[in-house]
């Protein structure tokens, strides 16, 4: 299987060490990621990364309080419930 490049996938990877997940289980992780995956994802994780900077969160272990004001903010920008289940799926 292809490994998809984007930037959303090098900030996976690079969480992913930090949590110290081993290389081989990165390279699995992100060769599951297909095109349309990173597509989806993309826009939510550079929004989660921006508003970690705002705020001064660090993107891999933040609080669940975090996360929840991180949805409610995507919320309040009028956006669908399909889209706050992907910004949600992709931070998992």
């Amino acid at each position: 299987m292809e490994e998809v490049n984007s930037s959303s996938l090098s900030i996976v990877r690079n969480n992913l060490a930090m949590q110290g997940v081993s290389k081989a289980a990165q390279d699995v992780i992100c060769k599951s990621w297909r095109f349309g995956t990173s597509k989806q994802y993309d826009t939510y994780i550079k929004r989660w990364e921006q508003y970690c900077c705002r705020r001064n969160v660090d993107t891999v272990f933040a609080f669940v309080t975090d996360i929840l004001d991180f949805l409610v903010e995507l919320f309040n920008m009028c956006l669908k419930y399909s889209a706050l289940y992907t910004a949600r799926s992709a931070l998992s």
